[in-house]
């Protein structure tokens, strides 16, 4: 099957911008869902098994790039919750997975003169913030200006760690069988949760110390997964870079938008083929017949 072939829904029907949030003091370059939601199935975190994770998670993250390169548009809110499989009969056969709720997502022209600098920080829900947004919102709150000028826009590598760290919060729970053990895995997803979920600060420091060590314990039914150990490697070995090249440009300069996006293919890329890669080794694993993903 031809990589691009199989289904990739952007959940949430046509993007348009409302007047109604320029006149009521809304970001005049963000975008609201204005269509009724179609039933997309369970959140991510609610799988039945470690392949239909994996293709639901690939699924969202080639919709978000389809949003960003045909769209110039970013989520700026990937959680969990907003990441779905399908579930039931109504939904697409070929359907693996769907990126939902765009209630925070801004358009790439956010950079025009009058685009209001404000709200460039006011991103996604806090466990799977990017490490240079914490960062950044950490520095609006301690008012260490120097930090901010000139200011990092939210793009679409910050989106790309998000999705890392949802792949981090479930393969860290307990998987299956093991889902309400109690076991010490258990209480340590819980930590680890608590920790995503702490101070700007130190849940940055946090993440940034498990990208540096390369370490995260794996949850009961994960562990034995060369396929999810293999990919959690790649996947850390592509968000080092970007950790370490947004910590070098902080207060000193920015990449503009333009830059990002003749970057964005390659980065994109780059995730996707070490998700392919996942998917046909837990296909083995499966004992599955591979086939081209």
């Amino acid at each position: 099957m031809d990589a691009d072939a199989d289904e990739v829904d952007i959940c949430a029907g046509s993007l348009s911008r409302d007047d109604h949030d320029i006149a009521h003091d809304r970001d005049p370059y963000s975008y609201r869902t204005s269509v009724e939601m179609p039933v997309c199935g369970d959140t991510i975190d609610k799988v039945p098994n470690k392949l239909a994770f994996l293709q639901a998670l690939r699924s969202a993250i080639r919709a978000h790039r389809d949003l960003y390169m045909a769209g110039r548009c970013i989520h700026r809110d990937i959680s969990i919750n907003n990441i779905c499989y399908p579930n039931n009969e109504e939904n697409k056969p070929n359907a693996f997975g769907y990126l939902i709720d765009f209630d925070r997502s801004i358009s790439l022209e956010r950079e025009e003169p009058n685009a209001r600098k404000r709200h460039l920080h006011r991103t996604g829900t806090l466990a799977f913030q990017s490490i240079a947004s914490l960062e950044t919102q950490h520095y609006i709150e301690s008012k260490q200006k120097e930090y901010l000028n000139p200011p990092l826009i939210h793009d679409h590598l910050d989106d790309l760690e998000s999705f890392i760290s949802v792949f981090i919060w479930v393969i860290s729970t307990p998987f299956g069988k093991h889902q309400h053990s109690g076991t010490r895995s258990q209480q340590g997803t819980i930590r680890l949760q608590e920790l995503f979920q702490d101070s700007n600060y130190y849940a940055s420091s946090v993440k940034f110390r498990m990208l540096r060590n390369g370490r995260v314990e794996l949850g009961s039914g994960w562990r034995k997964s060369a396929a999810i150990s293999g990919l959690k490697d790649a996947l850390f070995a592509f968000a080092g870079p970007i950790v370490d090249l947004k910590d070098a440009l902080r207060g000193k300069s920015a990449l503009s938008v333009e830059e990002l996006f003749k970057r964005a293919p390659a980065d994109y890329q780059q995730v996707l083929e070490a998700f392919d890669t996942a998917i046909e080794a837990m296909q083995v694993e499966l004992g599955i017949q591979p086939s081209p993903v």
